[in-house]
C-alpha cells in the first residue's frame, strides 16, 4: 500500500510562489510554452522553468512584460489578496500630522 502525498497548502506559499503559480496557469490556458515565453523575454527555457517553479522569483519588470504578452494587467497576475485588498490601506499613520504650508510664501510669512 502506497502513502498518498497531500497537496501543498496554497495559502502558505510565498507571494513570489503564488505569482509563479498564476503565470504558469495563464500560460497553460493560453498554450504558451516556456520556450515561447523565454524567447520573447530573452530568457532560456531553463530560466523560465526556474521562475515557474519558484526557484527564482520573477522580477516586477518581467511580470509587467508577461502581463502585456498574455493580454492581462499585472494586477491580474498578482495573488488576489495583494492585488485587491479587502480594506483600503490607510497610510496616514506613516506621515506627520502637520498643517499644510502655503506653497507661495511671502517675505512677511
Amino acid at each position: 500500500m502506497s502513502a498518498v502525498t497531500p497537496l501543498p497548502d496554497r495559502s502558505r506559499r510565498s507571494f513570489s510562489e503564488r505569482v509563479s503559480d498564476n503565470i504558469r496557469a495563464e500560460m497553460a490556458r493560453q498554450r504558451v510554452t516556456q520556450q515561447d515565453l523565454g524567447r520573447i523575454l530573452g530568457l532560456s527555457a531553463g530560466a523560465v522553468s526556474d521562475r515557474n517553479r519558484g526557484r527564482t522569483p520573477w522580477t516586477l519588470e518581467e511580470v509587467g512584460r508577461i502581463a502585456f504578452i498574455l493580454g492581462m494587467r499585472p494586477a491580474e497576475i498578482m495573488p488576489g489578496s495583494y492585488a485587491e485588498p479587502s480594506q483600503p490601506f490607510d497610510a496616514s499613520a506613516f506621515f506627520d500630522e502637520r498643517p499644510q504650508q502655503d506653497s507661495n510664501l511671502q517675505p512677511t510669512d
